[in-house]
């Protein structure tokens, strides 16, 4: 069917279509039990997968948060905290020919304190962007959920896998 619209040949390049194909393989292999890729529903921005809130600032990011971990699966065995960067510098005009560049921050980050504790963080800005905010918090936790798979997590493509735990997980309409 698909060859009627794309032709015979793929779209991708025969080494990075094996490489879609194969961590395919690895996600289904290590995460099929947990996380049964025929149950996982495509979540869409949509009252059934996130319920409107009246709560503001990081108390919705903590709702989309919940929201998240709840449709990846993440259940109170997977506990971690939410946490709010620093403002970024980044755009911010200080007259009316200089603009401050700023570092190119990223939207969210995964760390595990060596006490066990795991950190999520997510920029302030996203509050205002929530396709990009739950798009940075499913990335987050696919690092969480990849994070004991010791041989994927020292991988050069590990963000690239990341990146397609999200959709194994239900989220890549977000992060598309």
């Amino acid at each position: 069917m698909l060859s009627s619209l794309f032709g015979q040949k793929s779209f991708l390049d025969p080494d990075i279509e094996a490489w879609h194909l194969e961590t395919w393989r690895i996600l289904l292999d290590r995460f099929a039990d947990e996380l049964p890729i025929t149950e996982t529903p495509v979540a869409l921005p949509t009252r059934d997968f996130f319920p409107p809130t009246e709560a503001t600032g990081h108390a919705r990011a903590e709702h989309v948060f919940a929201c998240v971990k709840s449709i990846m699966g993440m259940s109170e065995d997977w506990p971690c905290a939410l946490e709010m960067q620093p403002r970024r510098m980044t755009g911010q005009q200080v007259s009316e020919f200089v603009t401050i560049a700023g570092d190119n921050d990223p939207n969210g980050t995964f760390r595990v304190e060596p006490d066990g504790a795991v950190i999520i963080t997510y920029a302030p800005d996203l509050l205002d962007d929530p396709t990009g905010l739950v798009a940075t918090l499913a990335h987050e936790l696919s690092h969480y959920l990849l994070a004991g798979q010791g041989d994927l997590v020292e991988d050069e493509t590990h963000e690239l896998m990341t990146d397609l735990m999200v959709a194994f997980t239900g989220l890549g309409v977000f992060g598309a």
